[in-house]
């Protein structure tokens, strides 16, 4: 199934985002992808993708409507050009896309596996993210090391309204 080849690969290995293309497995730099989303819709590109998912105001007639959704059109086209170019994957052709492989007609991702690509991609930057956090759950440089960790239980535990200050030793 297209959805269950979304991930990064082993962060042991390489930290690349792994994805199909509806033929074949393929890898992204993650770095890559964010250097083409950043110039081709901007630095707050993922405002931009998520302004699509916002239906059209209430209200709008006439030219004002016509307008919006001709602003929603084309930053749905500048969009999906993104993600085409990051990925290196095509846009269904409706039969008129050949495949590079085969050359059979019918080639590319569909508008659904297109933005599906890259909802998964923004899920896997942010665990990429996290991954990298360097020290995130490390202790202090300074902390005595433990020679046998005992867990503390509930009651044992001090508040902070509870706890007392120690004396500053004598020099």
């Amino acid at each position: 199934m297209f959805w269950n080849w979304f991930g990064l690969t082993s962060p042991k290995r390489r930290a690349l985002f792994a994805y199909s293309d509806g033929r074949r497995r393929r890898l992204a730099d993650p770095i890559a992808v964010e250097v083409v989303f950043t110039k081709r819709l901007g630095h707050d590109w993922p405002e931009v993708v998520r302004e699509l998912a916002v239906p059209l105001p209430l209200g709008l007639v006439g030219e004002a409507l016509d307008r919006a959704r001709d602003d929603r059109m084309k930053k749905h086209d500048e969009v999906v050009a993104a993600i085409c170019e990051a990925f290196g994957v095509q846009e269904f052709g409706l039969g008129n896309t050949l495949d590079p492989i085969t050359k059979k007609p019918g080639a590319g991702l569909g508008g659904y596996e297109l933005f599906d690509l890259l909802h998964h991609y923004q899920l896997a930057a942010v665990e990429l993210m996290e991954l990298a956090r360097p020290f995130a759950n490390t202790r202090q440089r300074d902390a005595p090391i433990p020679e046998n960790p005992q867990p503390v239980r509930q009651s044992e535990s001090t508040s902070v309204s509870q706890a007392s200050v120690a004396p500053a030793p004598a020099s």
